[in-house]
């Protein structure tokens, strides 16, 4: 009866085994698949956008002389860059999370009025130098191009900030695993031993001690005696 108990009691903790492991595996790739498609990948994306505002078009729009001979000759890479990165940002946007989304279509606003007026720009360019020139140097684009800086920068710390904290949380959540399981396979190792040891000594053969026998005593035969009878007298 005892031996069938132990026995219970290591499948059970054979099963919790098993079930705790099988949690830790699906949260773990559940969480492991998150961090690179919503964490990881992103950060190109955000950081080819960031080029094509932060490098592309400060290269092209300084806030000294705009030099509009080498705008114009710029005017096709600056168009295929934005289309380039711009792609990238859509991608971008079907992946982000809860967390950006508010912060995504506020800068996705700011993106296209940029967008808009970078192309005025190149436009007037071809017949108002002055105009162009004066927008410039007022720092204007600037002003519409450094809040959409600032957003992708923050968006790139979400992603960082974000994919940390799920990162932690898969290591705390093995570290509890590691735990349960050394915990566990000490009990059933000491389950398992009392199993062994119980069957074991009932197997062990049980050593027969020989007594000397004791030599019978022979008893005496007892000997009659005979009664002599009394002679007749002969007269």
């Amino acid at each position: 009866m005892k031996n069938n108990t132990l026995m219970i009691m290591l499948t059970v903790i054979i099963i919790s085994i098993a079930s705790f492991g099988e949690y830790v595996e699906i949260s773990i790739t559940k969480s492991a698949k998150n961090i690179v498609e919503k964490r990881l990948n992103p950060a190109p994306l955000l950081s080819h956008r960031f080029d094509y505002f932060g490098t592309t078009l400060k290269e092209n729009f300084t806030s000294q002389k705009v030099n509009f001979e080498q705008l114009k000759a710029n005017k096709a890479e600056i168009l295929k860059v934005r289309q380039e990165t711009n792609v990238m940002w859509e991608k971008y946007k079907l992946i982000a999370g809860e967390q950006e989304k508010p912060l995504v279509e506020s800068t996705d606003a700011n993106m296209k009025e940029v967008d808009a007026f970078v192309d005025e720009l190149m436009l007037k360019s071809e017949t108002d130098l002055a105009y162009v020139d004066s927008i410039i140097q007022q720092g204007i684009l600037f002003d519409k191009i450094d809040p959409i800086l600032k957003n992708l920068n923050e968006l790139t710390d979400l992603q960082t900030e974000v994919g940390t904290k799920q990162t932690n949380t898969m290591l705390e959540l093995l570290k509890k695993f590691s735990t349960f399981m050394i915990g566990a396979l000490s009990l059933a190792t000491i389950m398992l031993g009392s199993i062994i040891y119980s069957i074991f000594k009932k197997e062990k053969p049980v050593k027969v001690t020989k007594t000397k026998k004791s030599t019978p005593v022979k008893r005496k035969t007892p000997v009659k005696k005979s009664i002599a009878k009394p002679k007749k007298n002969i007269k």
